[in-house]
């Protein structure tokens, strides 16, 4: 979760789970909503250290948590690489139209 209550996670369903894979999706906790924000485990940390260092540029413990993920194995982007609005969201057909509730 981010300090706002919005929460992030897999959208793990059968479909997309055989077409697309496994996406990273944001619950938008106001508009009760989910919104893609990264195609695989790699693009979401990209994105979540960028935004971070958008927002707060230097901080160290992000040059650690890349580090980390990298001797981890995963493929990240270039630093500075990823698309402004983490939060945001990109077009994702295959995600139900919001609010969840209703």
């Amino acid at each position: 979760m981010d300090g706002a209550g919005n929460a992030f996670g897999f959208y793990v369903e059968p479909k997309v789970l055989r077409t697309i894979g496994m996406p990273w999706v944001l619950w938008d906790h106001e508009e009760d909503a989910l919104l893609h924000v990264a195609d695989d485990t790699g693009e979401f940390f990209s994105r979540l250290l960028d935004a971070h260092l958008q927002w707060k540029p230097d901080d160290p413990s992000a040059r650690r948590v890349r580090e980390v993920l990298t001797e981890l194995g995963l493929q990240l982007g270039a630093p500075g690489s990823s698309p402004p609005g983490f939060r945001d969201g990109k077009p994702a057909a295959w995600l139900p139209a919001g609010p969840l509730s209703h």
